[in-house]
């Protein structure tokens, strides 16, 4: 797997990918994005410099995303992951989190990077744990409650 900076090519594939039933039930915000939201977003985003978006490749095929908004006084990312279905139970998560956190630990003056996780997310939570997160608190984001995690610099990916 190979992890590339999106770019205005991958507007559908981020489309979709976002607006996939179990990437909604996973966000924060559940109701499907509209193509004019998601197109104004993706554009944000690539000119953001607080903003790494990247897609996980294999073999020549998108995989997924990993995103990490940074908030450099801080010195802090939040990420945020999502695999299509296809590539879901075959441990391609794991490997995305792991190299897109080093790949920002990296790049970046950053000292930790942060999830939030809604508690229901199983899958989630466990890859997360195995990728060195620890479970910090629980929380409340965007009026529904999640679990905080927090992966420090000086950590294991």
């Amino acid at each position: 797997m190979r992890l590339r900076s999106a770019k205005e090519d991958d507007a559908e594939f981020l489309f979709k990918l976002r607006n996939e039933p179990a990437v909604r039930q996973s966000a924060f915000q559940t109701r499907p994005i509209p193509w004019s939201a998601h197109r104004q977003w993706l554009k944000r985003a690539l000119n953001d410099r607080n903003t790494v978006l990247l897609i996980a490749e294999r073999r020549g095929k998108r995989q997924g995303q990993i995103r990490f908004s940074v908030n450099f006084p801080k010195k802090e990312a939040e990420v945020d992951i999502a695999l299509t279905v296809e590539s879901r139970g075959r441990g391609y998560g794991l490997r995305l989190l792991r190299r897109g956190c080093r790949l920002v630990f990296d790049r970046m003056p950053i000292h930790k990077i942060l999830a939030f996780i809604k508690p229901d997310n199983a899958a989630s939570l466990k890859i997360f744990s195995k990728a060195g997160f620890i479970r910090s608190s629980t929380v409340r984001r965007k009026k529904h409650p999640c679990v905080r995690m927090v992966l420090d610099s000086r950590g294991d990916i």
